[in-house]
């Protein structure tokens, strides 16, 4: 070990005795003066000004950290919440929005649905309203053209029974009159007097 090495180990250690003789003769010195004093230091009238100044130094700083840490996250946070209230806000208003149009289109299909409906049940109606009147008015037609046949057969079938009966009625009086009276009379003579005998009668 050189010489040098040597004197500085001696100066390092004669250094730290130093330190540790001048922290003993501090920690005395503070003894010393809270005996002195006779009670705590921060309840120390002489020591106010100090520990005023030491406070608002140390409540500037920590109103300093606050500003740059802490208040700009609670900021930030708050911001973010009242953004995310709002977005929800919106959506919900936005979701309510498309429920009230979707009820309202909804209303409209059925509202069209049922006029569609009433529509065609009011064309089948009419047409069937059509139908039956046609088949009324053909059934009628027939009906008529049924009873018209009936009664002109009916009149037909009547005068010629009529002339049947006319026929018989004269060939009877005919031989009426030459059994009876023994009077031989034509067919004209008892039909115009049985002419005459209708004419009277009327």
């Amino acid at each position: 070990m050189t010489a040098f090495n040597i004197a500085a180990e001696a100066a390092v250690e004669a250094g730290a005795h130093g330190a540790e003789a001048a922290a003993h003769g501090a920690d005395s010195a503070a003894h010393g003066a809270e005996h002195a004093s006779g009670g705590f230091p921060p309840f120390d009238p002489t020591l106010f000004s100090s520990q005023f100044f030491w406070f608002i130094v140390a409540f500037g700083i920590l109103l300093y950290v606050m500003n740059k840490t802490a208040l700009p996250a609670v900021s930030e946070t708050l911001e973010k919440r009242k953004n995310t209230i709002a977005a929800d806000l919106a959506g919900a208003r936005a979701a309510g929005d498309s429920a009230e149009a979707a009820r309202a289109q909804h209303e409209k299909l059925i509202a069209e649905a049922r006029a569609k409906a009433r529509g065609e049940i009011d064309d089948v109606r009419a047409k069937s309203a059509a139908v039956v009147a046609e088949q009324t008015q053909k059934s009628e037609a027939d009906v008529a053209k049924t009873i018209s046949d009936a009664e002109a057969k009916i009149a037909t079938m009547r005068t010629g029974a009529l002339a049947n009966v006319r026929a018989t009625a004269a060939d009877l009086a005919i031989e009426i009159a030459q059994k009876i009276g023994g009077v031989s009379v034509s067919k004209a003579e008892v039909e115009k007097a049985m002419n005459a005998a209708g004419r009277n009668a009327a």
